[in-house]
């Protein structure tokens, strides 16, 4: 991943967030890792970023 620092996570973010959106949470969980390995995701930026996620969708799900 070529990006600045600054945006990296916002990339990381986005790619997370398109899976979780196209993926049932098994293939989330399946295929997450491939994210993971080409963007050299350590395991704390990892949960973080997760966390994030959840955070949204509970959002999300009490807005509906």
């Amino acid at each position: 991943m070529n990006y600045k620092l600054e945006d990296r996570a916002e990339m990381i973010r986005q790619a997370y967030k398109g899976l979780f959106e196209l993926a049932s949470s098994g293939l989330f969980d399946k295929y997450v890792d491939f994210i993971d390995v080409y963007a050299n995701i350590k395991e704390t930026e990892r949960k973080r970023l997760c966390n994030e996620l959840n955070e949204l969708r509970k959002t999300a799900m009490l807005a509906q």
